[in-house]
């Protein structure tokens, strides 16, 4: 009885570290929490050494709406170097350039609008450079291309007509209009394959949508609400993506030569709130975020995961009353260093060797 016992012991334990799970040395990383102004919605957007720019607005009451973009230098004194009264949405800052920032403004103090604002000296002036006056669409996400460094891309919703991709050639000077998209609804992102400006991923409520062709066909990859998709070279060319399969159910897939596969996630907590995914160019390294809940909805537990051929290696943990948003963000100029935050804090991550 006592060898049947320890075998199911060691068997265990090879499943569960041997297979799937790996613990990072704890001596290999550092993680430096930092509070943010008590504004309501405050969220860094872009990390470069001690240089942060971070957005934080409010749509309600609609009289009082407003965005405003601020700056730090020292991750303590937060200076606002732009406010567009009236107006909310999401500000975007170029890859290519951090003093070049879009402002995509969805809703103002009559409801849903398509405006789009840059400003190409860190912040200080802005000039209109996107309107569309259809009160049938609204704006949903803008990404810049991985190949183009002046091209980038519009998506925008329509209830009726499915998602419309629009692209500008001249860093948002001029747009192109796109082709009507109908068997997509409610689209979240576009996400382009780095190595093929013509492959298209976008993620939308009614599944993962790809296309070959820039734009013009595409084919429903799954069914499921596709939440995120990254596209990982350094992986033989894979896709990887998240599902919501249920209110409290999230997924992990991977995408290649046509063959999806499900990605089984570490057992930390009893629920699963939120799951982020991102690809680092600069190391071909892929992370997860994944943000537990209790069954109270009182204390969340949020494993950073470094995905290593599809297991998960984990790098460390936080315990915390305010949820942490699935967002992970990379130092513009250090790839050792990884951000992910709340609303009330900054996470600063720091690999001090290398993966």
């Amino acid at each position: 009885m006592q060898i049947k016992k320890l075998m199911i012991l060691v068997l265990f334990l090879f499943f569960l570290y041997g297979c799937q799970y790996h613990i990072f040395d704890k001596n290999q990383v550092k993680v430096i929490k930092y509070s943010v102004p008590n504004l309501g919605y405050f969220c860094p957007i872009f990390f470069q050494g001690k240089e942060i720019l971070a957005q934080q607005g409010q749509d309600t009451p609609r009289d009082l709406t407003n965005m405003a973009l601020y700056s730090s230098k020292d991750f303590n004194k937060y200076d606002r170097i732009a406010i567009f009264e009236g107006h909310f949405g999401q500000f975007y800052v170029s890859p290519y350039n951090s003093k070049e920032i879009f402002f995509m403004s969805t809703e103002g103090k009559e409801g849903t609008e398509q405006i789009i604002f840059k400003s190409n000296d860190g912040g200080k002036s802005w000039e209109q450079v996107y309107y569309d006056s259809a009160n049938n669409m609204m704006i949903a996400d803008m990404t810049f291309s991985p190949s183009g460094r002046n091209v980038v891309f519009l998506i925008k919703n329509d209830k009726k007509l499915g998602i419309e991709i629009i692209k500008s050639h001249d860093s948002g000077i001029h747009w192109s209009k796109g082709n009507y998209i109908k068997d997509i609804t409610m689209a979240y992102h576009l996400v382009i394959d780095p190595n093929n400006s013509e492959h298209f991923l976008v993620s939308a409520s009614n599944g993962l949508w790809e296309s070959i062709d820039g734009g013009v066909s595409w084919k429903q990859i799954t069914t499921s609400e596709s939440l995120a998709a990254i596209f990982a070279p350094s992986r033989n060319d894979s896709v990887y993506f998240i599902t919501r399969e249920s209110v409290t159910e999230r997924c992990i897939y991977e995408l290649n030569n046509g063959k999806i596969k499900k990605i089984s996630i570490p057992t930390v907590g009893e629920l699963i709130y939120n799951i982020g995914i991102a690809y680092q160019n600069s190391t071909g390294n892929i992370y997860v975020i994944v943000i537990w809940q209790d069954k109270n909805g009182s204390l969340y537990d949020t494993v950073l995961y470094y995905l290593k051929n599809n297991s998960f290696v984990k790098i460390t943990n936080i315990k915390s009353r305010d949820s942490i948003l699935p967002n992970l963000i990379f130092d513009a100029t250090n790839s050792n260093v990884i951000y992910f935050f709340s609303y009330k804090n900054i996470y600063k991550v720091v690999l001090i060797e290398n993966l």
